[in-house]
């Protein structure tokens, strides 16, 4: 096992060196796990890539989602619906629904 505090030491001056903004390691590997699911990697992949035994562990700690990922997220929507073949009434009905019980349930969720 490799010693952290040059793995600190290591980061610190390659950030410097390259006139990067700080980032922690611990923030490096956050950011590079959020960056793996945005690019496409399954849950699977992710979870070999940083080590976990149990793919719990990467869902419950390493996902955040993405500014991009949230703005791709509509588009998904709006794409299910385009193929569903609703008229634009039965689209515009489905988005109202759609968006009041995902916001109840995003404010219930938060811990």
């Amino acid at each position: 096992m490799q010693d952290p505090n040059k793995t600190v030491q290591w980061l610190a001056h390659f950030l410097e060196k390259h006139n990067l903004e700080y980032i922690t390691a611990h923030g490096l590997r956050h950011t590079h796990c959020s960056l793996l699911f945005e690019a496409g990697a399954s849950i699977k992949e992710v979870q070999f890539r940083l080590g976990h035994r149990d793919v719990k562990t990467t869902l419950d700690i390493y996902t955040h989602v993405t500014k991009k990922a949230k703005s791709e997220t509509i588009n998904k929507f709006t794409n299910f619906l385009n193929d569903a073949g609703l008229n634009d009434q039965g689209k515009t009905k489905y988005y109202k629904v759609f968006n009041k019980v995902a916001f109840q349930f995003s404010t219930t969720q938060r811990h």
